[in-house]
């Protein structure tokens, strides 16, 4: 695994002038995130399921149990889905995001 810079950003919730709550991401700083693909299995009745859950790890600290995040590099973005900052290094359960064009 190697260090990649990814850009996190915060899921913010504002108010406009006329009452609408808007969602929109908010950029909080530059980090370096090193990410690799677990591979699950699970048998049920003969029959195999694989699943693929990325993860990753980072020196950051700063994430809050309350706030949802997400990592961006230039071509892959990931939601983080839950994090555990108690070691030296905080650990990530990442799901990718498939953007359409």
């Amino acid at each position: 695994m190697r260090y990649i810079k990814f850009t996190l950003e915060q899921l913010v919730r504002v108010q406009d002038a006329l009452g609408q709550w808007k969602e929109s991401w908010e950029p909080i700083q530059d980090i370096s995130v090193a990410t690799s693909n677990k591979l699950y299995s699970t048998v049920t009745n003969d029959a195999v399921y694989r699943k693929y859950a990325p993860t990753g790890i980072t020196t950051f600290k700063g994430f809050e149990k309350c706030g949802t995040y997400r990592i961006v590099n230039n071509d892959i973005t990931y939601e983080v889905h839950s994090f555990n900052t108690d070691s030296r290094l905080t650990q990530l359960l990442l799901k990718e995001v498939v953007m359409s064009e």
